[in-house]
C-alpha cells in the first residue's frame, strides 16, 4: 500500500515496548520492523518540513529536520556563550554560514 503523506513519527512507550507511531495517522512501525524506517520521508515534529528519515534521526523519541537541529545548536550555542559556560569566546563560524545558506533558501 503507497504511502499516502510522509508519517511524522514519535517514539510512545507501551505495554509491549516503544514504537514509532505517526502523530496524524494510524500507522505505526513495531519493533521488529524498525529496519524499514531509514530512507523514508518523515515529516519534521516542529516545522512539518519532509526530511529523510535515517539512523541518526532515531536516537531521538522526537525527530525533527536537519534545519530545525541546527537552529537548536545554535541557539544552545548563543545561550552558551551569553552566560559564560561555552569554552570558546568565538561563535561557530560554520553553523551561522550554514544557517545563512537555510534562511536565504541556498542549500
Amino acid at each position: 500500500m503507497p504511502m499516502k503523506h510522509p508519517h511524522k513519527y514519535s517514539h510512545v512507550k507501551t505495554p509491549i515496548g516503544k514504537l514509532w507511531v505517526c502523530s496524524e495517522c494510524p500507522h505505526y512501525m513495531p519493533k521488529h520492523m524498525e529496519f524499514l524506517l531509514p530512507g523514508r520521508k518523515a515529516t519534521c515534529n516542529i516545522c512539518d518540513n519532509v526530511y529523510d528519515f535515517t539512523p541518526e534521526k532515531m536516537e531521538s523519541d522526537q525527530p525533527i529536520c536537519d534545519e530545525c537541529e541546527l537552529a537548536r545548536k545554535l541557539r544552545i550555542q548563543d545561550r552558551e556563550e551569553k552566560y559564560g559556560q561555552s569554552n570558546s569566546d568565538e561563535p561557530n563560524e560554520e553553523m551561522l554560514a550554514e544557517l545563512a545558506k537555510i534562511v536565504i533558501g541556498d542549500k
